[in-house]
């Protein structure tokens, strides 16, 4: 049993450094949002939109895109070194501007699980023509201690929501990983 964190944008994540992804292998960007493993090949480029400070942009670890989420060759090998588990890497071309930028990582997380205190967790239809269909939360409480096999994961119960063991934040904690943040719930404000 362990505590769980919501991974998030981390606040000082500029926005102008989200990606542009273009999958050139065809699949659909919303494959790696299932918590499943992938079995085909997969070749993915991403660009970024303006012209950024490269060195600024250097030091973020955790990247954003408007497809799959990628990582940074630090990153990548500390996640490698310290064997955590729920993920699958593959190759990503990153480009900025005319620079290509090499060793960085795709993330696909690999497995999903019940984290949500769905008593204390407040969702609404996200359709109103399907009241039991899919929900938009919005107010997330985790649940206390949860029983998962991996480290990182989706919820099952909200596909964008990407989830840590506590261990996790610890790690990336220790290492100053750029990027993300680790939370222990989303509230209204």
């Amino acid at each position: 049993m362990t505590k769980l964190f919501l991974i998030k944008i981390s606040d000082d994540y500029p926005e102008r450094y989200w990606f542009r992804c273009t999958v050139l292998s065809g699949q659909d960007p919303g494959v790696f949002k299932q918590g499943i493993p992938l079995e085909e090949e997969v070749s993915i480029e991403f660009r970024v939109g303006s012209k950024p400070d490269a060195g600024r942009l250097l030091n973020y670890d955790f990247l954003f895109s408007d497809g799959p989420n990628f990582i940074s060759p630090r990153f990548h090998r500390l996640l490698l070194d310290h064997d955590v588990q729920g993920l699958q890497f593959f190759d990503a071309d990153v480009y900025m501007g005319e620079a290509k930028c090499h060793g960085y990582k795709v993330v696909n997380f690999t497995s999903k699980s019940k984290a949500f205190d769905e008593s204390k967790s407040k969702s609404e239809p996200l359709l109103s023509y399907l009241p039991e269909g899919p929900a938009l939360y919005t107010e997330i409480v985790l649940k206390e201690n949860a029983d998962t096999r991996v480290d990182l994961f989706r919820a099952e119960e909200d596909f964008t929501s990407m989830l840590a063991v506590a261990r996790i934040k610890a790690l990336c904690d220790a290492h100053q990983v750029g990027g993300l943040q680790f939370v222990e719930g989303v509230f209204k404000a």
